[in-house]
């Protein structure tokens, strides 16, 4: 009989696989696209300004994950790129002004 707690720890591997690391750029690329036509609407310049930074940023990590450069990453390397990405979705979302450095 096994218990519930000797069971195998999510490490987490699972979510830095190619198919669901592409869902994740896919959908912080639209976030970041929905975050930028808001500013343009509300004729916000600053933050169409860091909108499109953050476009850029969020559009050459996806392309570098559909041409395979993701692959020959370890997969602790590829989390902390999810992080990345995802963090890129909640700054879209920020109401707040994005500090570039």
């Amino acid at each position: 009989m096994a218990f519930w707690k000797d069971r195998p720890e999510d490490d987490g591997v699972v979510h830095a696989s190619e198919s669901a690391l592409r869902r994740v750029a896919d959908a912080a690329v639209s976030d970041v696209v929905r975050a930028l036509r808001r500013a343009v609407t509300d004729d916000d310049r600053e933050r169409t300004r860091e909108t499109t930074l953050l476009l850029t940023l969020a559009r050459h990590l996806r392309a570098d994950l559909h041409e395979g450069a993701w692959d020959r990453l370890a997969a602790t390397e590829r989390m902390q790129l999810r992080r990345a990405l995802l963090r890129l979705a909640l700054l879209a979302h920020a109401q707040v002004s994005v500090p570039f450095a």
